[in-house]
C-alpha cells in the first residue's frame, strides 16, 4: 500500500490489473522496458544526477565547482564582448555617429 500523496503521474504506463503480485509487476516492467524509458526521461536523468552528485568525494566536488566557475567565466567574457560590440548600434546612436563624422560647416 502506497500513500497517494507519494504518487506522481508520468507518461510511462504499465498495463497490469489491480492487486497483481510483485512478480507480475516485475515481469511487466521487464517486458515493456519501462525502467530504461524512465532512465532516459528528464525526470529520471535528474534523479540519477542527484545521486551521482551525492556520492562525490571532496576532490570530485572541487573539480565540479571549478568546472562550473570556468564555464561561468567563459560565458561572462563572451557576453561582455558581444555587449561591447553591440553598444551604440541603435538607430539614435547611428545618427549621432553620422553627425559626428561630418566636418563642421563654415
Amino acid at each position: 500500500v502506497i500513500n497517494l500523496k507519494w504518487v506522481a503521474l508520468s507518461e510511462l504506463r504499465l498495463n497490469v490489473g489491480r492487486g497483481v503480485s510483485t512478480k507480475t509487476i516485475k515481469a511487466a516492467l521487464a517486458k515493456d522496458d519501462v525502467i530504461a524509458k524512465w532512465k532516459e526521461s528528464s525526470w529520471g536523468k535528474s534523479i540519477i544526477s542527484r545521486q551521482v552528485r551525492a556520492n562525490l568525494n571532496d576532490f570530485e566536488r572541487f573539480q565540479a565547482r571549478h568546472a562550473i566557475k570556468l564555464v561561468s567565466r567563459a560565458t561572462t567574457a563572451q557576453f561582455k564582448t558581444l555587449q561591447r560590440a553591440s553598444r551604440g548600434l541603435g538607430p539614435k546612436a547611428q545618427k549621432k555617429k553620422a553627425a559626428k563624422g561630418k566636418p563642421a560647416a563654415k
